[in-house]
């Protein structure tokens, strides 16, 4: 897909206010700009702008120290980028189909609508709030996130990205990366041979060592799923997203077999939180996980430990079983 092309079958006015967005598309420290040839490109207040006379999004804003846990844009080799948008309100289906603004984004996956993006670079300062500017178009939504896909230099949008799921996981698998890389496992020279980077894989996907070893603790060592002791082989998996330290908690927390928990970052295994039973993806079912669709999944001794059923049914609804 192409930009020109997309934006060749909307509206004229709306398309005037998007081609602001391309022509500063890539630009750096560019100062907050409600406005363009009069006509309102972003909300001063809001993170999604909704023009009064349209049923479309103009853009999303993401701000610094912002509430919202917007995740980082993920860039390509041809230039193009991914990128996680936090919808207005919670991560509830109903705050998407009441609110809105969500419901214009919604539109815009529908309808192939491009948006702007505001990326704030500089909180407000000597020069003020300055911004990197893009225009991406929305593709999906995922468990309370818009999955943007960015255009390249050359105005392209990729049409084969992954799965909505997997897309989503993808970056946030990027970005928590760079969380950890910046809370300092390992501290690598400018040349880093083949075994630190293989040990520091392990550490990024096993789980922050505190969170791992309490959840390992909860659970007396066993995967809740397969019942596999070996530690080694156990990781501490995110029942909803790593989005910081807030989302450590024991409660949010399974230790899973690593194959089990890369399926459950893609969405195909959930628990039911009405009877604590394991759900696979049809895709499954008839695999050698099969055997595990329907049981009764494992719990800790301690009460206090089980699963949040709220995060159990927020990742069963990212999984749409």
């Amino acid at each position: 897909m192409n930009l020109i092309d997309l934006l060749s079958k909307i509206s004229t006015e709306h398309q005037h206010a998007l081609s602001w967005f391309v022509k500063n598309s890539g630009e750096e420290d560019v100062p907050f700009t409600p406005k363009f040839d009069g006509i309102q490109i972003v909300s001063p207040a809001q993170g999604i702008y909704k023009p009064a006379s349209s049923v479309y999004a103009l853009s999303v804003k993401e701000t610094l120290g912002g509430s919202y846990p917007d995740q980082k844009p993920v860039y390509m080799a041809d230039g193009s980028w991914l990128y996680a948008y936090h919808q207005q309100g919670d991560n509830s289906k109903t705050d998407r189909d009441k609110l809105s603004a969500n419901r214009a984004l919604m539109k815009n996956i529908s309808d192939l609508v491009p948006v702007g993006v505001w990326l704030q670079t500089q909180s407000k300062g000597r020069k003020g709030a300055q911004y990197k500017i893009g225009i991406a178009l929305p593709v999906a939504w995922v468990s309370g996130f818009f999955i943007l896909v960015g255009a390249s230099p050359t105005g392209d949008i990729p049409d084969d990205i992954p799965s909505p799921a997997e897309t989503f996981t993808f970056i946030l698998q990027k970005n928590q990366e760079e969380i950890v890389n910046t809370e300092g496992f390992f501290d690598p020279s400018s040349v880093v041979d083949e075994r630190k980077k293989a040990l520091r894989a392990i550490v990024q996907r096993q789980g922050q060592s505190s969170f791992r070893k309490k959840v390992l603790h909860a659970y007396g060592g066993k995967c809740p799923i397969t019942g596999c002791d070996i530690e080694e082989a156990l990781e501490a998996a995110h029942i909803t997203p790593y989005m910081g330290t807030s989302t450590n908690s024991v409660q949010n927390g399974l230790p899973l077999r690593g194959d089990i928990h890369t399926l459950w970052d893609l969405g195909y295994i959930c628990v039911d939180s009405s009877d604590m039973t394991v759900l696979l993806h049809p895709k499954l079912q008839s695999s050698e996980y099969g055997k595990h669709h329907g049981m009764a999944l494992r719990l800790p001794k301690n009460v206090s430990d089980a699963p949040s059923k709220s995060a159990l049914d927020e990742h069963r609804d990212f999984c749409d079983l």
